[in-house]
């Protein structure tokens, strides 16, 4: 069921990178001579921001992806550089998923992660603090004196900045979530139901909760209100003569080519 679903939203994940890599190019073309040389522009694209996040999406995706179930009590799932086109999602998540319709914004949020370059934004982010951290300790002319002083306040510093950082990503995952997710002809608003009871579980005794979805993330019951607004034009409605229909018939190609079936 993860991989069936995962394999709709990879599909319109592929699309939309696609997409904002093409209409990338066309940008930088349209500010550029008509008779500019391919060499030219190809230099010209290599130094433009976006170009390069939707190319470096495109690679990212390309290729088979795998769905890894984690046995855990923690309601997480999650995608990592270390172990490129795997997809890790745990017991205690799927548990807490209803529908298919949230287990694909699940997936979806968690691929755009990965699309929007967070996961390398705060990898160099967090290397960078450490960094700084690990000189102002090395440059301390007391031989230690100040250095715990150094080492609680930087500390706390470190985590207050990224956290505030981590939740403006989880802000981002989800608008773009939601769209791959209406892309991919699921229900949306039926989805946006998952942070709902992410939110519930958190408040109930005993309740488990990873950093996926603690002091680094959004309150799930906002996000849940935004994902609900999102979800009025995040919908089948809007792609359905485009990606939609797209997905659709690239699913049940694959599904034919691989021997299997689509329930969907």
């Amino acid at each position: 069921k993860v991989a069936r679903i995962g394999g709709t939203i990879m599909i319109a994940a592929k699309a939309l990178a696609a997409q904002k890599q093409a209409e990338a190019i066309e940008a930088v073309q349209s500010t550029l001579p008509t008779d500019i040389s391919k060499e030219n522009l190809v230099a010209i694209l290599d130094e433009d921001f976006s170009y390069q996040r939707w190319t470096t999406a495109v690679e990212q995706l390309d290729g088979n992806w795998t769905y890894m179930l984690i046995d855990s009590q923690l309601p997480n799932a999650f995608v990592t550089e270390i172990m490129p086109r795997h997809i890790f999602i745990t017991t205690s998540m799927l548990n807490i998923i209803g529908n298919e319709d949230e287990l694909a914004l699940v997936l979806g949020h968690e691929l755009s992660h990965m699309l929007l370059g967070h996961i390398s934004e705060k990898n160099m982010v967090e290397t960078m603090l450490r960094t700084v951290e690990v000189l102002l300790l090395s440059m301390d002319p007391t031989s230690g004196v100040l250095s715990l002083l150094f080492v609680g306040s930087l500390a706390t510093l470190r985590t207050a900045f990224t956290a505030a950082h981590s939740r403006e990503h989880e802000h981002e995952a989800d608008e773009l979530g939601i769209q791959l997710a209406a892309m991919a002809c699921f229900n949306t608003r039926k989805a946006a139901s998952v942070f709902q009871k992410l939110h519930e579980q958190a408040g109930a005794p005993n309740g488990k909760r990873l950093l996926s979805f603690a002091d680094t993330h959004p309150s799930s019951s906002d996000r849940y209100e935004k994902l609900i607004l999102a979800s009025t034009t995040e919908n089948v409605d809007k792609y359905a003569n485009t990606s939609c229909s797209s997905v659709k018939s690239r699913l049940r190609s694959v599904m034919n080519t691989s021997g299997g079936s689509s329930n969907r």
